[in-house]
């Protein structure tokens, strides 16, 4: 079945109200995904653990690396 009335243009006017909002909220969502991926970003450039870090060498074994000085 088809629908009965295919005049896109007066369709369009009829649905103007949804239609913003579905555009208000992709650009909402689109401004929280690139907040959200810089805050990401933000937060990666410090190393998060203990105090002390263990580093494993293949063939020498573990020694304690000092880890970052806690403020």
């Amino acid at each position: 079945m088809s629908a009965p009335e295919t005049n896109i243009h007066k369709q369009e006017k009829r649905h103007a109200g949804p239609l913003a909002g579905m555009k208000i909220l992709l650009v909402l969502v689109g401004i929280m995904l690139v907040v959200w991926v810089g805050w990401v970003v933000m937060q990666g450039q410090e190393p998060q653990g203990a105090e002390t870090q263990i580093e494993v060498v293949p063939g020498v074994g573990a020694e304690e690396v000092p880890g970052p000085a806690a403020d």
